[in-house]
């Protein structure tokens, strides 16, 4: 594959920059405008960011190697879209126990948050993917080298073992096992990927190549600030209810929290791994079947579940009550001045 800059001309060498330049404007004018309370920047400002950065972060991607998710593998950009929410709604069904977060001021147009829903969990992959994509292109940790490690597969038990109980006791105790939840999957998957040969990263420790393994957390690390940062100016956003931490908080997330986004980063990448090996076994038919059945009936059921538990407060036009507040009402939540009201806590929360 070619890895020009891009295409001859004059005219369209640099044409990536504008684009990238026009979404950046876009990005910005709807930060302005939701800071502002405007809607339906106020309410979408979420996803009306993080598309946005998706297409400039492959844009430069793009520019600076001549491919990327977008331009030149488009239908295996969408085929992830809807594993993106697949795989966080199964972190969604783990907070149904967890109560670690909940979101407010969402729509109660049922077509309208389901849309909204799906829209921004779709986000997760490309979000993480594309900017580990961009951090290699740019060159960093590019030659990094370890130590190789042998007989990567005699860990394989200590591995499950170590999944299945990250899995198990944030179920059991949540209180105090809540945090194992964001790497249960990196040791209950990896070895099946090692296993049978698909993308992993065993095998890039087998190697001494631990690259790709230090990009997707940096890209978690960077795609986290990113999370809290905007989620901070969006009306319709997540509050977070995490036990037996520090209280000092950046932006909505008790700082602790963000040691949690670096491994978040391996995880999706193992389990999208894994969803890509179970789906090549299937054969293309089968797979696309079984993967929209899969993917509308979780949907349906978190989705469902979500309303029910983990909303705890939909919009209302402003000056209108919001469980006993209204909704144009500023309070400090944490350590910054948050845009949107805190609301009360539920009895055991």
């Amino acid at each position: 594959m070619s890895t020009r800059l891009a295409p001859p001309g004059a005219a369209s060498k640099y044409r990536w920059v504008w684009q990238a330049a026009a979404a950046l404007v876009f990005l910005e004018g709807a930060q302005i405008t939701a800071s502002r309370g405007l809607e339906p920047f106020a309410s979408w400002f979420y996803v009306l960011a993080w598309w946005p950065y998706i297409f400039i972060i492959d844009t430069i991607t793009f520019g600076l190697k001549g491919e990327s998710w977008l331009r030149t593998r488009p239908a295996e950009f969408l085929l992830m879209l809807p594993w993106s929410v697949f795989i966080w709604l199964v972190f969604e069904l783990f907070n149904l126990r967890l109560a670690n977060w909940h979101y407010i001021n969402v729509t109660p147009e049922l077509p309208v948050r389901w849309a909204g829903y799906f829209l921004s969990f779709a986000t997760v992959l490309p979000g993480i993917f594309l900017t580990a994509d961009l951090l290699g292109t740019l060159g960093l940790w590019r030659g990094s080298r370890t130590r190789p490690i042998p007989r990567a597969r005699a860990w394989y038990p200590y591995f499950y073992t170590a999944g299945v109980l990250s899995a198990l006791l944030p179920l059991l105790w949540p209180e105090y096992f809540f945090p194992l939840v964001w790497g249960a999957f990196v040791f209950l998957l990896e070895p099946v990927n090692h296993a049978r040969g698909a993308d992993s990263l065993m095998a890039d420790l087998e190697r001494g190549r631990p690259r790709r393994i230090v990009l997707l957390l940096a890209a978690g690390f960077v795609c986290g600030g990113l999370w809290e940062f905007w989620n901070f100016w969006a009306k319709t956003k997540w509050v977070y209810s995490v036990p037996n931490v520090p209280d000092l908080k950046l932006f909505e997330m008790p700082l602790a929290g963000f040691l949690g986004f670096p491994p978040f980063a391996l995880e999706c990448f193992v389990m999208y791994t894994f969803i890509r090996l179970c789906l090549g076994r299937l054969g293309r038919a089968r797979a696309a079947l079984g993967g929209a059945v899969l993917i509308a009936a979780t949907c349906l059921a978190a989705f469902s579940l979500m309303d029910r538990q983990t909303v705890r407060s939909f919009a209302a036009p402003e000056g209108q009550a919001v469980n006993g507040q209204t909704a144009d009402r500023r309070t400090t939540y944490g350590q910054l001045p948050s845009p949107e009201p805190r609301l009360p806590q539920e009895p055991g929360r």
